[in-house]
């Protein structure tokens, strides 16, 4: 079979992109694989050693300023922007006609919208729509997504049931929940904090809503009331999909609060495992996160995992089992499962030995992989 693969970006790596790779490997043992992307980089890289072909369908437009919760707003705001996405929409169809797969397969929002307007122009193979992302009920994206459904139905893949609960109804029939899967090691050092002190760490994108700045303050609190047995605190990650701005912003906190000498803020890794095992608990202060991909990476490693319950976290993470999830949304709350680590550091061992266990269950993408793959090509 031939199965085409959506997804715009490629030179700014996060959790779907990282999925797509792990998919595109896992189909390409057995069928042939093309990825459209708009630009070369992370993404193409990697999926190209395991024989996927790569088309770039360069598009010459910034569609950064379309975030998700402000759809319609920057429609009408950007009005000039949108007619040339669509120009795009049609360059990108010619490409596609000119060798029908049998399969095309949408990671992204706006992969979600080149492969619904294939459909509404004539492409009558089996379409796949990765669900990622939580959608506010009738908002203009919510609203969307519910008017194309109703003309073109298709299969649905969601990240959680947080996610398929978020989804319209003409949408949630055909949608199946499918977790992300995770490299899994076969073994890792014990997660003993080393100078009697933890080591927090947070890996992921540095853009708002996944909580960086909150978690500064937070760390702030916690150094208020344990000075250097608050231990340290890393922060690792690009600032991918928003304005660059936003880290200067952060790094520029630490400094105000005096937390220099406490925290520590990297760039982007692709080399995950190295991180987790230098550190002893993962934090995850975003909000309403779809899945938490970082989170079961964590307990691969037996790391405990601190956050919210919200979204797809509480799916991945059991309170007072595999780490702890705080009900408010707030500095204070985060430090206070913070300091639960350093009242208890015991817990460090025995939260991360029960994450990995379920980690093996429910995440290991040796388990979740085969299952994603039928899902695409059945």
């Amino acid at each position: 079979m031939r199965i085409l693969f959506f997804n715009f970006w490629a030179s700014r790596p996060g959790g779907a992109e990282i999925s797509l790779i792990d998919i595109i490997s896992e189909i390409s043992r057995n069928h042939q694989t093309r990825l459209i992307t708009s630009e070369s980089g992370y993404l193409t890289e990697n999926v190209s050693t395991c024989g996927c072909e790569c088309s770039i369908i360069p598009c010459d437009i910034d569609l950064s300023a379309f975030h998700r919760n402000r759809l319609f707003f920057n429609s009408i705001l950007h009005m000039l922007t949108l007619l040339k996405f669509i120009r795009y929409c049609f360059n990108v169809r010619k490409f596609v006609f000119s060798d029908m797969p049998d399969i095309i397969h949408a990671n992204v929002p706006k992969s979600h919208m080149l492969l619904q307007f294939l459909l509404f122009t004539g492409f009558t193979g089996k379409a796949v729509f990765h669900m990622r992302e939580l959608f506010k009920r009738y908002s203009a994206v919510h609203i969307f997504y519910s008017f194309l459904f109703r003309f073109h139905p298709a299969s649905v893949i969601a990240i959680s049931h947080a996610v398929l609960d978020s989804l319209p109804e003409s949408m949630k029939k055909f949608a199946t929940v499918i977790y992300n899967g995770v490299d899994v090691p076969d073994s890792v050092p014990s997660k003993k904090p080393s100078g009697n002190y933890p080591h927090f760490l947070y890996l992921g994108r540095i853009v708002p809503w996944k909580g960086c700045d909150l978690l500064v303050e937070a760390f702030k609190l916690l150094v208020n009331k344990y000075q250097d047995k608050s231990g340290t605190l890393t922060i690792i990650g690009g600032t991918f999909y928003w304005a660059a701005s936003y880290r200067e912003v952060l790094f520029n906190k630490i400094f105000s609060l005096g937390l220099e000498k406490h925290i520590t803020l990297l760039e982007f890794s692709n080399t995950p495992g190295e991180i987790y095992i230098k550190h002893s608990i993962l934090c995850m202060p975003s909000d309403k996160e779809p899945f938490g991909r970082v989170a079961a990476e964590a307990m691969a490693f037996s790391l405990p995992v601190i956050g919210f319950n919200s979204g797809g976290l509480s799916e991945v993470v059991q309170h007072n089992e595999t780490g702890l999830l705080g009900q408010n949304r707030t500095p204070e709350v985060l430090c206070a499962l913070m300091e639960y680590f350093i009242i208890n550091p015991g817990e460090i061992e025995r939260m991360g030995a029960n994450g990995r266990e379920r980690c093996i269950r429910f995440f290991d993408k040796r388990r979740q992989l085969p299952q994603i793959a039928h899902t695409i090509i059945s």
